[in-house]
């Protein structure tokens, strides 16, 4: 069960889900005892626009960790508890 829901989760949104935002806030490198700078993370101009983005990166990750879940049968099968979970994160939707 697991397998199979995972290929069709996959077929249907694996583009949408492997998308990845990547955060280039500054990395902290220590060279002769003093950090680099952190350069402050600029707000977006349209902070609704932001907060949208930032919803749906949440939901991707979401929907890639339902897909890494693994069972030990023959008390916890994993295609039951991925089952559930995905479709709590559809119905958050409203699909």
């Amino acid at each position: 069960m697991k397998i199979s829901l995972r290929q069709g989760v996959r077929q249907q949104i694996g583009a949408l889900i492997r998308q990845e935002k990547v955060e280039t806030a500054g990395v902290l490198t220590v060279t002769g005892g003093i950090p680099s700078p952190v350069v402050p993370k600029t707000s977006s101009p349209n902070p609704l626009a932001q907060e949208q983005d930032d919803i749906l990166q949440d939901l991707r990750r979401r929907i890639r960790y339902l897909l890494t879940l693994k069972g030990r049968p023959p008390f916890c099968l994993a295609g039951i508890a991925m089952f559930e979970r995905l479709t709590e994160v559809k119905d958050c939707l409203g699909n």
